[in-house]
Formats: C-alpha cells, sequence, structure tokens
C-alpha cells in the first residue's frame, strides 16, 4: 500500500530486533534467528507472488494469503539486518542490501567485507548504498565540547543497550542453541558503541564518516539528539553538521 501511495519510491528494512523487543512480545531470544529468517522468506514470496498462497512454516502458517494492490516496484528496495555475519549471508543470498546499526569500525568493517564476499561467492556486486549504517551523532565547536556534553548529558545510541543486549545473548546460550563462534564478533566491547559513534568538531565528525565510508557503508543514517541532550544543543550540532560537515561528503 505505501510503494502505491508514494509512487514506487518505498525502501523496506526488515530488522531482527532487540533485546527490548523480546520482553515486550515474550519472544524466545534462541527462536529468533530462524524465526527471522522464515519472516524474511515469507515476505519476500508475498511480495513477489501474483497470485493467492498458502504458508505452513515453523513458526507462521497461513492457509491463504493475497496481497492486493500489488507494489508498483517489481519488489521495493529492501535492506535486511547486517548486525551479524548470518544476517549478511542471508542478505547476499536474497540479493538484498545491509543495515547496520550501533556497532564501532573494526566490527562494521568486518561485517561489511564479509558480507560483500557473500555476495562475491554467489555472482553478484552489492551497490554502494546496499550498505547502510546507523549511528548518534554529536557535532560541536570543539572535539573537547562535544566529548564533555556527552558525558554531561548521556548522550549516545537509543534502544536496550549493552546490558540488555549481554542478557539476551546469555539467554541463548543457556538454551545451548547459540551458534558457532565467529571471529567477526569475538570481543564484546567491539558490538556496541556506548556513545555517539560521530562525535567532535566538523573536520573529526568528517573523518570519521569518511572512514566508514572506507569500510564500505554508502549511507549514513544519523541520529541527532540522543539522550538527555537539550534542544539548544542539538540545534547546534545539526546547524554545523549541515553547513561544515555535509558540503565536504558529497564529494565522498
Amino acid at each position: 500500500m505505501l510503494d502505491v501511495l508514494c509512487g514506487g519510491r518505498a525502501i523496506m528494512a526488515l530488522l531482527r530486533g532487540t533485546a527490548p523487543e523480546y520482553t515486550t512480545y515474550g519472544a524466545n531470544p534462541a527462536e529468533s534467528r530462524a524465526r527471522y529468517e522464515e519472516g524474511v522468506e515469507l515476505i519476500l514470496t508475498a511480495l513477489a507472488e501474483p497470485q493467492p498462497f498458502g504458508w505452513e512454516g515453523q513458526f507462521y502458517q497461513f492457509r491463504s494469503i493475497a496481497i492486493w494492490p500489488r507494489p508498483v516496484q517489481a519488489r521495493p528496495a529492501l535492506y535486511l539486518s547486517g548486525n551479524s555475519p548470518e544476517s549478511g549471508t542471508l542478505a547476499a543470498g536474497h540479493h538484498l542490501g545491509i543495515g547496520l546499526s550501533l556497532n564501532p569500525l573494526p566490527t562494521v568493517r568486518r561485517l561489511v567485507a564479509h558480507y560483500r564476499s557473500e555476495c562475491a561467492r554467489l555472482g553478484w556486486r552489492p551497490r554502494a548504498e546496499d550498505v547502510v549504517y546507523r549511528g548518534a551523532i554529536l557535532v560541536a565547536d570543539s572535539d573537547a565540547e562535544a566529548r564533555a556534553a556527552v558525558e554531561r548529558y548521556h548522550i549516545g545510541a537509543p534502544g536496550g543497550g549493552a546490558p540488555a543486549n549481554r542478557a539476551v545473548r546469555e539467554a541463548i546460550a543457556a538454551t545451548g542453541k547459540a551458534g558457532p563462534t565467529t571471529s567477526l564478533l569475538a570481543r564484546p566491547e567491539e558490538r556496541y558503541v556506548g556513545g555517539p559513534t560521530f562525535c567532535g568538531a566538523p573536520a573529526t565528525v568528517l573523518e570519521q564518516i569518511q572512514a566508514f565510508s572506507e569500510a564500505g557503508v554508502g549511507v549514513v543514517d544519523l541520529l541527532f539528539g540522543t539522550g538527555r541532550a537539550p534542544q539548544a544543543l542539538t540545534d547546534q550540532s545539526i546547524d554545523l553538521f549541515a553547513h561544515e560537515v555535509l558540503p565536504h561528503l558529497r564529494t565522498l
């Protein structure tokens, strides 16, 4: 319906979820991977299948599915979560983009390399815009001012945070159903950005974003005003970004 209303400009992201969602919906974290992968298959089938069809899966059962109106696009632009090697492999297998969030640069570099390697193995090459990274941002007049604001107002990444995500990982491990250990995500400290990913004076923020670009990120999704940041600080950050960072980003 959204694709019809916007004339074929819809972009979709099918994300696996975070610790708060597992708690809210009473979902078993140990089943989240299999449930997510089946959900992706179901949605892709619904978008592509012009005739009514049935679905009898492990987690979803529908006697009859009929999507109307059909999307304007043959298949809307789609991104899957890319915050794990398994998700990157799944996206590569469906020729889809990936969205990463709140991971530090070393982890992003490894995850993007894994995704591109899987795409190459399957005979296709993703575009730059097929890799999206979401991170919080704070631009200030100086690096010291930015760091002071982060500490004073607890500015950082939204969501469940490291403690909640750690609890989910421990719950999965306790079931004995955890996946194989992978060197891509071996160190817990490289799984979560505690403060803004992009933080500092305009020149510093530009360098940080450029480093992610060199790691293979084609689109940055920036979160302004997280934590307890006062509106004036957020407004200043947006203004500095617009006038002193964005013009240079257009040349990357």
